[in-house]
C-alpha cells in the first residue's frame, strides 16, 4: 500500500510513502494546495520520458513529451547505463572464467557462461555504436 501526496492544481506528485497511512496525521502534515490518494500498487513510469501523475483521483502514467535534444540526452542516457550495467555484469563473472581457466569448470559447465558474457559483450558494441555520434 502507497500513500502519494499530490498537488491538487497539476497532479504532480509530492512524495510517496509505503505502508498504512494515518489519515488524521497525513492531513495536518500535507500543505493545503495538496491532497494524498492510498494505492495497492505503483505503476512504473520510464524515467525521463514519463512521469507519474494523479487524475480524478486515480494514478496514471503520462507521456513527457520531449524536445529531439531532449530525447537524444535520454537515449544517450540510458544507453550509458546500459552499457555500464553490461559491463558491471561482465566483471562480476570473471571469476567463472577463471575458474575455467584454473579446470574447476567443464566446458560443458562454461559453454553457457561464454555465450552469456559474448551476448552481452555485442549488446555494449551495439550501443557504444549508436551513440557515438552523440554531441551533448
Amino acid at each position: 500500500m502507497f500513500t502519494i501526496i499530490f498537488d491538487k492544481e497539476t497532479g504532480f506528485i509530492r512524495s510517496i510513502s509505503s505502508g498504512e497511512p494515518n489519515e488524521e496525521e497525513l492531513r495536518k502534515a500535507i500543505p493545503e494546495n495538496c491532497d494524498y490518494i492510498v494505492v495497492e500498487e505503483l505503476l512504473y513510469a520510464k524515467p525521463y520520458r514519463e512521469r507519474l501523475i494523479v487524475k480524478n483521483g486515480a494514478l496514471f502514467v503520462e507521456t513527457l513529451e520531449l524536445t529531439e535534444k531532449e530525447l537524444q540526452d535520454v537515449i544517450y542516457m540510458e544507453s550509458t547505463i546500459e552499457i555500464n550495467e553490461l559491463k558491471r555484469k561482465l566483471t562480476d563473472s570473471d571469476y567463472k572464467v577463471m575458474k575455467y581457466v584454473e579446470g574447476q569448470l567443464s566446458e560443458e559447465e562454461f559453454t553457457s557462461i561464454k555465450a552469456e558474457r559474448q551476448a552481452w559483450r555485442n549488446k555494449i558494441n551495439e550501443l557504444e555504436e549508436s551513440i557515438k555520434d552523440y554531441i551533448p
